[in-house]
């Protein structure tokens, strides 16, 4: 018999869908209050968020560059898209996007562990937890701008530290192979907080008795950790993947105030990419396709992780 097995069955539960009947619950004024406070919400949504939205539709399908015209001169059908699925500096910029992805794991191994050791009510390990998420409350173009300064081969302090203990410190933004690797190393630095923010949430969730019992079972803590935390959390890490993965890949902030996309193209992701094709050479057409291409990535990628999120909600409330 498993330890899950020998354990008795989980307490904690996850919210499911909410009831939608809750509106017919309602009063006549307090319906008209409830929808007279969203139609003016929702009517300015639409219009600061849907006609952008819409009108870069318009444009990717455009000919138009800001260099010869101030206007679109002409539909050209899905060359925009074409161009730009088939540029290089393009694909370089969405497989280090991809890169930025991969430091998701890092971050939800080490938010979890800093969650799992600073979880409690002490005042400790409540400081702790406060000093733990200043990374992630600071502007990211001000972390970029912070890092750009500290990994600065003839200044930054990090280089200094290293030439106190006799080590020659790299030239961590000049070089095209470590440039991407401290971007990258930055960026996990920054958003670490975030994950074990929601993983101290979800862990105090979990009945103490449930542990406890595991204890007194003989179990050590790395089983307790992968055969008790580690399931019952699948729901908290795939919310944090919703989040972070698309955030990831759509980093700009950090890569444009420490690098600028250099040496060279090392560091240009695909939105920096986009940006300087639409701002910097004025390719409005192509730029609105390359937008409307990673829309439509980021929209598969998060489809795909609320449907397991989803599902793994249900397989915890059925237990």
């Amino acid at each position: 018999m498993t330890l899950t097995q020998r354990l008795p069955k989980r307490t904690l539960r996850w919210p499911g869908p909410r009831s939608r009947s809750w509106f017919k619950t309602l009063t006549t004024g307090e319906r008209v209050f409830l929808i007279g406070g969203l139609v003016p919400a929702l009517a300015w949504l639409a219009f600061s968020q849907g006609y952008p939205l819409v009108y870069s539709l318009f444009v990717s399908f455009q000919n138009w560059s800001l260099a010869s015209s101030d206007t679109p001169q002409g539909f050209i059908g899905l060359g925009n898209y074409f161009r730009v699925a088939a540029d290089p500096q393009f694909q370089h910029g969405l497989l280090l996007s991809c890169f930025f992805v991969g430091g998701v794991v890092i971050e939800l191994v080490l938010g979890f562990a800093l969650a799992y050791c600073s979880l409690g009510e002490r005042r400790s390990l409540q400081l702790i937890r406060t000093l733990l998420i200043i990374p992630m409350v600071i502007a990211p173009i001000a972390v970029g701008t912070l890092w750009r300064l500290l990994l600065d081969a003839n200044s930054g302090l990090v280089n200094s530290l290293l030439s106190t203990v006799g080590l020659h410190g790299a030239d961590w933004l000049g070089n095209q192979s470590s440039a991407i690797v401290s971007v990258i190393a930055v960026d996990v630095w920054e958003w670490i907080p975030f994950s074990m923010i929601i993983y101290t949430a979800a862990m105090s969730g979990i009945d103490p008795a449930l542990l406890e019992s595991a204890r007194l079972d003989g179990a050590s803590p790395w089983r307790i950790i992968r055969h008790l935390l580690i399931p019952m959390l699948l729901p908290a890490t795939l919310m944090i993947c919703v989040f972070r993965v698309i955030d990831a890949f759509l980093v700009i902030d950090v890569v444009f105030s420490m690098t600028y996309g250099g040496p060279g193209f090392s560091t240009t992701t695909a939105t920096l990419w986009t940006y300087n094709s639409g701002l910097k050479y004025f390719n409005m057409g192509e730029a609105s396709a390359a937008s409307w291409l990673m829309l439509v990535l980021c929209l598969v990628i998060a489809t795909v992780l609320l449907g397991l999120r989803s599902r793994a909600e249900r397989t915890s409330a059925g237990n």
